[in-house]
């Protein structure tokens, strides 16, 4: 079996290049879940580049990128065939700025609700879900049972709009009976 690479107009290395690099440590290894990773990567395909930075002593140093290598190592020792992978090239003055990057790269700037979520996966069937949520995502069975769940009568574009958001924001003004002065209760 060979690993497919979905990455289009970004170049290639090979892979026992890259394997050989210096890859990022800044999470946890214990805590990464490297069979769904594995089982994401047979079935889609690595849909992710290595963002890499290159020292001026030509070392490499991986800013985002670990836990898809773990993932290939052990698909690596399975006999999967891993192919030349991409890689994006970030300009850094240092490791030290490089470093800053990876940690901006790593951090989380937004958050999923369940709300987004089921405007996002409108179109998945239950099924489709419960598989995602078995072998690649880290969604929590609680997640998917809402999604399952969900009034098919709900309107998500209405609820993410800007005008719903206005209404909310009005229903929930009151009146201070002493001055009259409206103001909104946030729940």
């Amino acid at each position: 079996m060979t690993i497919k690479n979905k990455v289009i107009n970004v170049p290639t290395i090979l892979w026992q290049i890259i394997k050989t690099w210096e890859f990022n440590q800044l999470k946890n290894n214990s805590n990464r879940d490297i069979t769904k990773l594995k089982n994401s990567i047979l079935k889609n395909g690595f849909i992710a580049p290595f963002d890499c930075w290159k020292s001026k002593e030509e070392k490499h140093f991986v800013i985002d990128g670990t836990g898809r290598n773990l993932a290939l190592l052990e698909l690596e020792t399975e006999g999967v065939e891993i192919p030349s992978l991409p890689v994006v090239f970030i300009d850094a003055k240092d490791l030290k700025e490089a470093k800053k990057f990876a940690l901006q790269r790593s951090s989380t700037h937004g958050e999923i609700t369940q709300s987004s979520l089921a405007d996002f996966t409108i179109d998945f069937e239950p099924i489709e879900l419960h598989e995602l949520q078995i072998k690649e995502l880290n969604f929590t069975v609680q997640d998917i049972e809402i999604l399952e769940t969900k009034d098919p009568d709900i309107d998500f574009d209405d609820i993410n709009s800007t005008e719903h958001r206005e209404r909310k924001f009005k229903d929930q003004l009151v009146c201070c009976p002493s001055c009259e002065t409206k103001f909104n209760i946030q729940t």
